[in-house]
């Protein structure tokens, strides 16, 4: 089980039904600072490529982030500019990051801005 959702493979195709999220695990509104060129790669995701809103790609970038589980430090490129965003973030997410930090003492926006670029490398 990952973030509360349960993943059964058979072949490469997963049970649809596991791609919904448990009660338990909701979103719940987080606002961050996210480097602009990061943002506009999300941006672009959800309008070419996902059907799914921003908050749905970080949160997805997050849980593969986890799964990893080699938390590293990101830092914002010079000449970087940064908005501060507000997301809707699944509590199991926030709790591992928050975790993370407390392991690390690396930045919860670090770890997020992080986790978007590993989504897109």
């Amino acid at each position: 089980m990952l973030n509360n959702v349960q993943i059964y493979l058979k072949g490469d195709n997963m049970n649809i039904r596991d791609k919904l999220y448990k009660r338990d695990n909701k979103t719940i509104p987080k606002s961050i600072n996210i480097d602009d060129s990061l943002y506009e790669k999300i941006r672009n995701a959800t309008e070419k490529i996902y059907d799914a809103k921003l908050s749905d790609v970080i949160n997805v970038a997050m849980e593969e982030y986890i799964e990893r589980n080699k938390p590293t430090y990101y830092a914002k490129p010079k000449a970087e500019s940064v908005t501060y965003r507000n997301l809707m973030l699944r509590k199991s997410n926030i709790k591992k990051f928050n975790e993370y930090h407390q392991k690390t003492g690396i930045s919860f926006t670090r770890l997020v801005n992080g986790a978007i670029k590993e989504f897109f490398e």
